[in-house]
């Protein structure tokens, strides 16, 4: 049987750079803290959600040198938008670090981020903008940009609570802007590099993305992750579904998707299912090619190392 590691692409955290392209509401902000802890030197993050020009020519120089002080990087910014600019004219190069990010459902995406902004509006009323934590900030200025706005962050929720009120009309332009916006999860490729098609999409990740994972199924994605990065010790004591590991109740309770499942039940997105799939058609296409190579590789390594991790629930 071919060794996995022959066909999935192998991370190297000792010696390789790892940028993390986080998807916004994708439990991004949990699986960064498991790459920090497996990566020597984190970096000073660049801007949350935007990269201008001053942090495009530092991302720069630390793309394609090969001893960079620090070993990991992540942002918001759509990764292709990122490699397009960051590459300009150049060809792929062994000094680029690799690429990784964790996907999810794009309805569930928009939900999440409904009820995110709500709440966090709800939150400050009658305070000011400036008592908010240094990324609560930036994640509203991300949604003002997306549209092109130059909003102040100040001025941010009186701008966004008219627009999205909590009305059947008010979620349906929320959802709409958020399926059209640079935000969304496929619309991104088409910004820099004129993909339009989930497929395209999907190659364009497949070629460039050398780890990816899915929300929900997060205790899966960060086994099939330290596979890849060989943390195999790891891999074995902790993952099994078999007894007598030990460890393996509590490490599959760390999935997200409870706490997210709360949080949007104070804030409900009434928008049919079947409209929200007509909206966000392009990206719910580009997640269930991702989900379903996920998978496959998941149930490749499974049948490689005898150690089932995706756990029957």
């Amino acid at each position: 049987m071919l060794d996995p590691l022959d066909l999935l692409p192998r991370i190297d955290p000792a010696t390789a750079k790892i940028w993390f392209a986080h998807v916004h509401k994708a439990s991004g902000t949990s699986f960064s803290k498991q790459l920090r802890d497996i990566t020597p030197a984190p970096c000073e993050p660049v801007s949350c959600c935007q990269t201008g020009d001053t942090d495009l020519r530092r991302v720069q120089d630390w793309w394609f040198f090969p001893n960079a002080s620090c070993t990991f990087q992540t942002n918001e910014d759509h990764v292709a938008s990122i490699v397009a600019r960051v590459r300009r004219n150049r060809t792929k190069h062994s000094d680029e670090p690799r690429l990784v990010s964790l996907y999810r459902d794009p309805l569930g995406i928009c939900r999440s981020d409904w009820a995110y902004v709500h709440r966090l509006c709800s939150s400050f009323a009658g305070r000011l903008v400036r008592e908010l934590s240094a990324y609560d900030a930036r994640r509203l200025q991300s949604l003002a940009h997306a549209r092109g706005r130059e909003l102040d962050t100040r001025s941010f929720c009186a701008w966004a609570m008219p627009r999205y009120p909590d009305t059947p009309l008010g979620q349906l332009a929320f959802a709409r802007e958020k399926a059209n916006g640079m935000l969304s999860l496929s619309r991104g490729f088409a910004h820099e590099l004129k993909l339009y098609s989930a497929p395209e999409a999907f190659r364009w990740i497949q070629n460039n993305v050398n780890f990816w994972g899915v929300s929900e199924l997060y205790t899966v994605s960060v086994c099939l992750l330290w596979f890849q990065t060989g943390l195999l010790d790891k891999f074995k004591s902790t993952c099994s579904c078999q007894p007598p590991n030990r460890t393996v109740t509590a490490f599959h309770m760390l999935n997200t998707a409870p706490k997210d499942a709360a949080k949007e039940a104070a804030s409900p997105f009434n928008i049919s299912h079947a409209e929200l799939e007509r909206l966000f058609a392009t990206d719910l296409a580009l997640y269930r090619l991702l989900r379903t190579e996920f998978e496959r590789r998941v149930r490749l390594v499974e049948a490689h190392t005898g150690v089932m991790f995706w756990c029957p629930t």
